[in-house]
């Protein structure tokens, strides 16, 4: 099946044996050709529990809804396909559980869906769930969650009330309350980060 177009999110999760923070990528990609189906790439697929699921499929729902694509994501025309991996890209093990990575995926998904966005780098981490009205919610283990995101990020993107820690470790932490904020708010930090890339090259 063909690749229409692909976009890497940075996430932030818990591990299931040992409680602590763990960073990963998230890819997520559009097949055209497709049935409007939403599925792991079997290559690295792993167990998922059913709020994880769930959250998934909110995320793909709320995202074909802004740009209208619900018909082409759900009825058929465009396929998602993802996968969860280690920031060195090496597989991860064990099962997906919680729905804290909904805003990530919807995030990603949003940008696939606009060309303006669908290619930029992002160096922002989102650790959120997504309620179906689009709202997000607080997420468990942030103390743990931030942690790991010094090792691959420097902004972090928690729902509103989410409650963290005053040190952060240099971590900065946005809040936001829906997915349009958050989805606005990513592609802030992305071009004020490239922004500041592109001026400390030319200097």
């Amino acid at each position: 099946q063909r690749r229409w177009s692909t976009v890497e999110m940075h996430v932030l999760l818990l591990e299931s044996r040992t409680g602590g923070g763990r960073a990963a990528l998230l890819e997520v990609e559009l097949l055209p050709d497709g049935a409007g189906e939403l599925y792991q790439d079997p290559r690295c697929a792993l167990p998922l529990e059913a709020a994880f699921a769930q959250a998934c499929q909110v995320a793909r729902k709320l995202a074909a809804d802004a740009w209208g694509k619900r018909e082409s994501l759900h009825g058929g025309g465009l396929d998602v396909r993802w996968r969860l991996g280690a920031e060195d890209r090496a597989f991860l093990t064990g099962s997906l559980s919680g729905a804290s990575m909904g805003a990530a995926f919807a995030v990603g998904l949003c940008r696939l869906l606009d060309p303006s966005t669908r290619h930029h780098h992002s160096h922002v981490a989102l650790t959120a769930a997504l309620d179906p009205d689009g709202s997000l919610q607080p997420v468990a283990g942030i103390v743990e969650k931030l942690l790991a995101a010094q090792h691959q990020a420097t902004d972090v993107i928690v729902a509103s009330g989410q409650e963290y820690p005053a040190q952060t470790g240099g971590i900065r932490v946005h809040e936001a309350r829906t997915l349009a904020n958050a989805l606005e708010l990513e592609q802030l930090l992305s071009r004020t980060r490239q922004a500041f890339v592109d001026y400390a090259i030319r200097s």
